[in-house]
């Protein structure tokens, strides 16, 4: 017998979506295969359930936050659920409503001829006057310019010192979505990337990309009314197409080792406190990772607006301490949670656990530098 049951429920990520048969309610689906009492069901129906639960056969957290999938844990059942999720986290974003766009200072994160960088962000752009809008240029010289553009019929056009270069047409992009994430990633001695919205649609030789050079990069300039962007990042180091794409959908910790390379980094919100209650509070302010120097707060062009209307971007991750038990051999490192501590294997389901091994002496008495991993815990 299959007790089916539905919940409203606020799962662990804090992500709500909206399934296309169940029109206007917010829920979480789990699928039992033994009887279940009415009233303990109604009982259990706000606690997030994990595989391990009696009776489970199918279980949709409903956590994924974008796309059109929502992934069974059991891995029978995907849903196909359209794409209008709902985060129930708190984010910002700057909406520009003049043109006139904005300017972040990138004098720290100038790169040389040779150095590997990427530049991302994600956009919303509304169609102006202008024939162009600019997503984001720097103000190098004519030979070292850098531009990203969209042009009125919706082609991505990149700029590389005096070369010009539709890297995604509107032929192949018929149906732009509302928020668009765009990323160049220079791997010097390998290629040029252009991606969006997480698909690779052109690549470049790297040689005719210029280094990242100039004291400004302008974002928004002749957009539309009613543009914003959001999740403005440049990273000075060799990324990898998985580690550039990874946090696509994630706001970064600038704390954490995926974090390393990343010189100017402008979340629009920071954690803060409102009438007592910590939560995200909208900011210009930029970051950088662990002790690099911090850039200078974004400058507003004209008019703007912090909004709440976003990207799909979850907040980075709280981390909590670990106190474990280190045994080390030659070959492997086991972890065992500390009597105590209250935390059981059980309890890192779904987690990411970040490992960092610092400080070790060899038989020379010489010390190790810091080594960090991160592990995510499956089952």
């Amino acid at each position: 017998m299959l007790n089916h049951t539905a919940c409203i429920h606020r799962c662990r990520n804090n992500l709500t979506p909206r399934i296309p048969f169940t029109p206007n309610r917010s829920l979480e689906q789990f699928g039992f295969n033994i009887y279940r009492d009415v009233y303990e069901a109604a009982a259990a129906r706000s606690k997030e359930k994990d595989i391990y639960t009696y009776g489970l056969v199918n279980y949709w957290p409903m956590r994924e936050g974008h796309g059109t999938v929502a992934a069974d844990m059991r891995h029978t059942h995907d849903f196909i659920v359209d794409d209008t999720w709902v985060l129930n986290n708190v984010n910002y974003a700057a909406r520009l409503d003049d043109g006139q766009g904005m300017q972040a200072d990138i004098t720290t994160a100038n790169t040389d001829t040779g150095d590997s960088y990427a530049v991302e962000l994600w956009a919303h752009v509304e169609k102006g006057t202008s024939e162009r809008a600019t997503v984001f240029e720097t103000a190098g010289s004519e030979v070292n310019r850098l531009g990203l553009y969209l042009s009125s019929q919706n082609d991505w056009i990149l700029r590389y010192g005096q070369k010009e270069q539709v890297v995604a047409g509107h032929e192949d992009f018929p149906n732009l979505p509302t928020w668009n994430h765009v990323a160049l990633n220079v791997v010097r001695g390998q290629t040029a990337s252009f991606y969006l919205n997480g698909q690779r649609t052109a690549v470049i030789a790297e040689a005719d990309v210029p280094p990242l050079q100039g004291g400004r990069l302008t974002m928004g300039k002749d957009m539309g009314p009613s543009s914003s962007i959001d999740e403005v990042r440049i990273w000075h180091a060799t990324l990898s197409e998985s580690r550039l794409l990874s946090n696509m959908y994630n706001c970064i910790d600038t704390s954490e080792v995926s974090s390393r390379g990343l010189v100017a980094y402008y979340p629009f919100e920071k954690r803060g406190t409102v009438y007592g209650v910590e939560t995200m509070v909208p900011t210009l302010d930029g970051l950088s990772a662990g002790d690099s120097p911090s850039p200078s707060p974004m400058t507003p062009l004209g008019s703007y607006e912090m909004t709440q209307a976003t990207p799909p971007l979850k907040n980075a991750p709280v981390e909590s301490r670990l106190v474990v038990r280190p045994v080390a051999s030659e070959r492997k490192i086991v972890l065992q949670p500390m009597e105590g501590s209250g935390i059981t294997a059980r309890d890192l389901e779904g987690t990411t656990l970040n490992v960092t091994v610092d400080k070790i002496s060899d038989m020379h008495g010489n010390q190790s530098l810091p080594i960090r991993w991160q592990v995510y815990c499956q089952r």
